[in-house]
């Protein structure tokens, strides 16, 4: 979201209330509590849906999409990648689009992004950082230090 919100788009967060805050911080405009209700069926319509959790599909947002929508994932669920085979082109599956990597760096580098870590594991805990990460229950990234080292 925060880098749709420096090309100018407008957001909405699926997240629980406890992080409304957060998530707010990170550009959403609209927050919607996946607890108290189910933005598949709220009759809006989205031209992006970002599954950052791996728990949504196509079928169960393609009626949220706009004509033009897209959905993005990051672990996509098997009928998913079939679909992508058969060349739906309104999944699109890890990071792409306009925004590059060298793009978000620049953003990265001038301060406006903001990178939020729920936990840091050493390698030897690679096990538990997995066990993290599958239990859909973190507020931001999951880090792993191979080993540490210094920049100057």
């Amino acid at each position: 979201m925060q880098v749709a919100k420096c090309y100018g788009a407008t957001g909405t967060g699926v997240c629980s209330i406890d992080d409304f805050d957060l998530v707010a911080r990170l550009g959403a405009d609209h927050l919607i509590d996946y607890r108290t209700e189910d933005f598949t069926k709220n009759g809006k319509k989205y031209d992006i849906i970002y599954d950052t959790i791996g728990n949504l599909n196509f079928k169960s947002v393609k009626k949220s999409l706009t004509e033009e929508g897209r959905f993005v994932t990051n672990a996509a669920q098997s009928q998913d990648y079939i679909a992508r085979i058969f060349n739906c082109k309104r999944i699109v599956l890890g990071f792409s689009g306009d925004a590059s990597l060298e793009e978000v760096t620049k953003l990265a580098n001038k301060g406006k992004l903001e990178c939020v870590i729920d936990s840091v594991y050493s390698f030897d805990d690679m096990q538990a950082a997995h066990a993290k990460t599958d239990s859909k229950k973190k507020t931001g990234n999951v880090i792993v230090k191979i080993h540490e080292i210094e920049i100057t």
